[in-house]
């Protein structure tokens, strides 16, 4: 691409040329360029109200992004234990139904009472050992 170069000067050389033969046509040139610079000028204060603009909005976006990565830090971890939780509540809740109705079956005989309860002692599941927080291995954040 070829770019057109921008004059450097403060006047142009067609101005400055006609500087001393024509001092009417000098005022409207200055006019002329200083319109031009402060049309620039307006231009470039826009563009940098818009850039203070999206530097805020991406400023923003930032802080939800580290909120939806912790979100979705907390959902992988959910879902990668979610299967070990499954299997622990259908244990529990296969074991305890069968528990209920052998106590809730009346006892005719007290020998077979005694053989009953041991039956409903072997047929519970192995209790659940709870864990305190401060005994939990210190989770690395990645």
């Amino acid at each position: 691409m070829s770019y057109n170069k921008r004059a450097t000067a403060i006047f142009p050389s067609s101005v400055t040329g006609t500087v001393s033969s024509r001092p009417g046509s000098q005022s409207s040139s200055l006019a002329a360029l200083v319109a031009a610079k402060r049309a620039e000028l307006e231009d470039i204060q826009q563009l940098r109200d818009t850039s203070n603009a999206l530097t805020k909005q991406l400023e923003a976006l930032e802080a939800k992004l580290g909120t939806l990565q912790n979100g979705a830090e907390a959902v992988a971890c959910i879902m990668a234990n979610f299967d070990s939780v499954l299997k622990v509540i259908n244990m529990a809740a296969s074991g305890l139904p069968q528990a209920k109705n052998q106590e809730s079956s009346p006892d005719v005989n007290q020998g077979e009472g005694a053989k009953k309860d041991d039956n409903v002692t072997d047929s519970l599941p192995v209790p659940l050992v709870r864990i305190l927080l401060e005994q939990q291995a210190p989770v690395t954040k990645r």
